[in-house]
């Protein structure tokens, strides 16, 4: 393995050094290759292949718009955490390699892709190396609340504007419906996340605050902040944290929770401080939970692109409008009946 990691170093400076060379002899892009230019694009324009055929996605972002685009990358990142939140994409994806998390140099030096894309944060000291490989394109990425433009954005590096504009169409029909079914008052609904250590509010802009937004879903003051508001009075744009002082802010018509999970430890933990939360007699004096009103969301709920978005539309005709969205309008990428998932709120009154 030492030196298979030696050889893997050496490949890659000669390839990072002949690279440089061939930048610096020339701003042109070589045949079959065009220059990518994008105000979301970290560093300088980039040549990319003008018909990748082997994509390495290491970012869910990009890795929801390949596959919403028909076009399945040869390599991945962290393939459990990917199906624990999207399960559908299990047999679309059995033949992508996982290169783990965070992913193994060697294994995609090995998977030999033309293309390999990224966002800001997650690859960011080891960019000499990735772009050794193959050209690299890596979008700036904030947070979570972009995932539109993000996904948009992806979808150019490979020429797929319109495949994603007309997936973004079928998203923005199954919206229409849902916001017939809940009239002109529909109910107001909070997010809430619970962490091992923290409640957190999810606030208008975040991921799921975008969609409830595009259904025309209000949320609780609380709740009702714009990223900059946010970011100037929590120091986060899209989530804070609360207490068990000012529960009372969770609160709402309807309440969805999910759970933080980044690791099998860390979603014990989370569960555990939900089963503190049901259980506590505060949380039995909210409305929602008195109305039994109170619904499980999850994983998908933090994102990140339009796999995802369609799942939490899923449960806001399942939990927000009380009607089966296969009946009203099926979900494009799932084959089957979501099933509700409640609270137990019997602890709660």
């Amino acid at each position: 393995m030492r030196k298979m990691n030696i050889l893997l170093i050496a490949v890659l400076m000669m390839l990072a050094v002949s690279g440089a060379t061939m930048a610096q002899d020339s701003v042109t892009c070589e045949t079959g290759q065009r220059l990518f230019e994008h105000e979301r694009l970290v560093g300088e324009p980039v040549c990319i292949p003008e018909a990748p055929a082997r994509i390495a996605s290491l970012d869910p972002f990009s890795l929801e718009t390949l596959v919403a685009v028909d076009t399945l990358p040869v390599a991945m990142v962290n393939k459990p955490a990917a199906l624990s939140r999207l399960p559908e994409l299990e047999s679309t994806l059995d033949e992508v390699i996982d290169l783990g998390q965070p992913a193994n140099l060697e294994m995609l030096l090995a998977a030999q892709p033309d293309l390999i894309l990224t966002i800001s944060g997650a690859y960011d000291d080891v960019l000499d190396q990735l772009r050794a490989i193959a050209p690299t394109v890596v979008l700036q990425f904030d947070n979570s609340g972009e995932w539109k433009d993000i996904t948009r954005a992806f979808a150019e590096v490979i020429d797929a504007q319109d495949a994603i504009e007309a997936v973004f169409a079928v998203y923005d029909e199954r919206l229409e419906v849902l916001r017939d079914l809940l009239g002109e008052q529909p109910p107001v609904v909070s997010i809430v996340r619970i962490y091992p250590d923290t409640i957190n509010l999810y606030l208008r802009e975040s991921y799921p605050g975008t969609i409830l937004e595009d259904a025309g879903i209000p949320r609780p003051e609380s709740q009702d902040y714009s990223m900059e508001e946010a970011a100037e009075q929590f120091d986060n744009p899209i989530q804070y944290s609360i207490s068990q002082e000012t529960l009372r802010d969770a609160d709402a018509d309807i309440i969805i929770t999910w759970t933080f999970g980044a690791t099998a430890e860390l979603a014990e933990s989370a569960e555990e401080q939900l089963e503190a939360l049901l259980a506590n007699p505060l949380w039995a004096t909210l409305e929602a939970v008195q109305n039994g009103r109170v619904y499980r969301g999850g994983p998908y709920w933090i994102g990140s692109g339009i796999y995802a978005a369609h799942r939490i539309i899923d449960d806001l005709f399942l939990y927000v409008a009380e009607a089966d969205p296969t009946e009203f309008a099926p979900n494009p990428f799932t084959a089957s009946e979501p099933e509700a998932t409640p609270e137990a709120t019997d602890t709660g009154g």
